[in-house]
Parts: C-alpha cells; structure tokens; sequence
C-alpha cells in the first residue's frame, strides 16, 4: 500500500485502523478505499481535461467538431461530479462499516453520559422512568 495518498484515502484509511474490523470486512474495505482513491483522482484527471482543451482550442479553434467533443469530455470529467456521485456510494459503504457519527454505537464513558447513566439509575431505583 503507498503511502502517498490524497486527502480522502487518507480519511478512510484512518477511519478503517479506528474501526474493529474482522477478515469479512476487508471487500468493504477495499471498496471504501477504492472510491476514495477515485475521488482523489479526479482533480487531477479533470486538470489533464482541461488542459486537453486548452491545447485543441489553440491548434483548431473554437469551431471544431473536436473542440466541442473534448470540451463536453472535460465537463463530464469535472471532479466536484465525481465527489457527488461517488461520494454517496463511498457514504453508503462508510454507513455499512459503522463509520459515520450517526450509525456508532453511543459511547457511554464520557462524563456527560456518566450524568445521564446516574440519573437513570437514581429514577429506576425511585420507581421512576429511566
């Protein structure tokens, strides 16, 4: 595994050493990098795009039929797109490893949490509602 890794490969690689994961999980895993790695990716491939655009606008014109196609090619290549559609799926993966605030499991060894857990029990033993 490199060790020169974009922002987002970077994310996911701290967020899957954090996660205690078993061998099955290591397809996800894979998958969760995968995305990442083409998130990251994809500023640089739309950079090389546009400079393929730039280049046919100076040797053929605005005018061209090729000048058109390689202009929709780098639109469709724009990286904010890949971060929309690939990001929901690398969100999905992220849920499905129990990565994300909401779908942890809540920590009860914080002091605000200890409160709580205390007020619960002092309403169980009074007959109360925990």
């Amino acid at each position: 595994m490199s060790e020169n890794h974009g922002p987002v490969r970077t994310a996911v690689e701290a967020t899957i050493g954090a996660l205690e994961g078993e061998p099955v999980d290591e397809a996800t895993f894979a998958l969760a990098r995968r995305y990442a790695d083409e998130i990251d990716h994809a500023a640089a491939a739309e950079a090389r795009a546009r400079r393929l655009v730039q280049d046919v606008r100076r040797e053929h014109g605005t005018d061209s039929a090729l000048y058109e196609r390689v202009e929709a090619l780098a639109a469709a290549m724009s990286s904010r797109n890949a971060v929309v559609v690939i990001g929901r799926s690398l969100q999905t993966v992220l849920t499905q490893m129990t990565a994300t605030r909401k779908d942890r499991p809540k920590s009860r060894s914080g002091p605000a949490d200890a409160g709580a857990a205390a007020l619960g029990n002092l309403r169980l033993h009074q007959g109360g509602k925990a």
